[in-house]
């Protein structure tokens, strides 16, 4: 019994390289991260499902007072350092006399 093959023709590696290898190579690395960031949110869910089950009692004990500071942290955060001005000045001219 001959298991031997003869081979009928050589192959031969593209010699350009085609539209779609291209495109394969530009969305490689975005499907990684995408793969990434879709493992990191199947792990967040475990964390926000017990969160939204319990959202409503938090909202009816003074959740709603944390909330509106949150959210107004988030809106006027940027005027922070401008309202700390004079408190800054002044430890900087107390840091001069020394």
């Amino acid at each position: 019994m001959n298991l031997e093959t003869q081979r009928t023709e050589d192959y031969k590696a593209p010699s350009e390289e085609t539209g779609w290898s291209r495109v394969k190579k530009a969305l490689g690395p975005i499907a990684v991260v995408g793969v990434v960031i879709a493992k990191f949110f199947a792990k967040l869910k475990f964390v926000l499902l017990p969160l939204l089950k319990f959202l409503p009692i938090l909202l009816k004990s003074g959740g709603t007072m944390l909330l509106m500071i949150w959210v107004y942290t988030q809106f006027w955060a940027g005027d922070l350092p401008w309202d700390c001005g004079p408190f800054v000045r002044a430890r900087i001219r107390a840091l001069a006399r020394r």
